[in-house]
């Protein structure tokens, strides 16, 4: 995704054709991240529920995917339209910043899910 972000950023001041291919590079970077991040977060909303609990905890995790509907709108347009080019680059750098998080808070999850009796196994690299 950070790859995407600077890819918009970079076609904001390339000439025409440039700015076409940056940006159908981008959007291609964007695909494969999104696809990456659903599946991993389809893997950690199920593999860290107890099974007894798992449409719960389903309900759960997906009240974050409203809140990014709801507050996503608002802050990329003031941080993208207003900040331009940087925007797109503090962007990608928060997007680096909580995939590198993403790792130590699953394995942390599921060491806690482990010792609550839950016996998938979860594979985070």
């Amino acid at each position: 995704m950070c790859a995407a972000c600077g890819a918009f950023a970079l076609s904001a001041g390339a000439g025409l054709w440039t700015s076409v291919a940056l940006l159908v590079v981008g959007a291609v970077f964007q695909v494969v991240a999104e696809m990456g991040q659903s599946a991993g977060a389809w893997q950690l909303s199920f593999a860290l529920a107890p099974a007894a609990r798992v449409g719960e905890y389903q309900g759960f995790f997906g009240i974050g995917v409203t809140v990014a509907r709801t507050l996503g709108p608002l802050v990329l347009t003031s941080l993208l339209v207003e900040w331009g080019p940087p925007g797109w680059l503090l962007l990608g750098a928060v997007t680096v910043a909580a995939s590198y998080a993403m790792g130590p808070a699953a394995r942390w999850a599921a060491g806690r899910t482990s010792q609550g009796g839950v016996s998938r196994p979860v594979r985070v690299g």
